[in-house]
């Protein structure tokens, strides 16, 4: 409610507001999206995107409520933040998933949780071990056919979550 009460009462006039929601697998996400998209932010970042599927349907929930709203189809533009291996395996077709999206940004923390590896306080190479090389080409901007041995694990997630 917070957030909601700022981006309509402050001033942003050329200032890019950005909110990031909470996931729709939690019990606040669809309610994010209905308040923020009221609140009329430039882009709504979802958290934790692990397929385009994540994306797609995010982006029928802000239709949805920019029609409600009265306000143009395509209004809130979003951003999708990759925080799992599985997300970067998938970054390509969460790239190109959307007109709607700015942009896809790296979570590192949750990143690095997932690998089961931590960032140093310093930065230095011998923490960029937990990037692998499917990910420098997307921070590259230049995305290969990712092909990628999975982990039972990650098989079992991208069935449940991502088709």
């Amino acid at each position: 409610m917070l957030v909601f009460q700022n981006l309509r009462t402050l001033d942003f006039e050329g200032i890019e507001t950005v909110v990031r929601i909470n996931g729709l697998d939690t019990p606040y996400g669809r309610e994010d999206i209905r308040a923020m998209v009221k609140a009329r932010p430039d882009i709504i970042r979802l958290p934790k995107t692990d397929c385009a599927q994540d994306v797609q349907e995010v982006e029928k929930l802000i239709e949805i409520e920019e029609r409600k709203n009265d306000m143009p189809v395509g209004t809130i533009g979003m951003m999708a933040a990759i925080e799992s291996p599985l997300g970067v395996i998938n970054a390509y077709s969460i790239a190109t998933s959307s007109e709607r999206l700015i942009g896809i940004a790296i979570g590192a923390e949750d990143y690095v949780t997932a690998m089961k590896t931590a960032r140093s306080a310093s930065g230095s190479r011998s923490s960029m071990h937990a990037v692998p090389s499917s990910l420098q080409h997307v921070l590259q901007g230049s995305v290969p056919s990712i092909r990628s041995t999975r982990t039972s694990t990650t098989k079992r997630a991208s069935k449940l979550r991502c088709g």
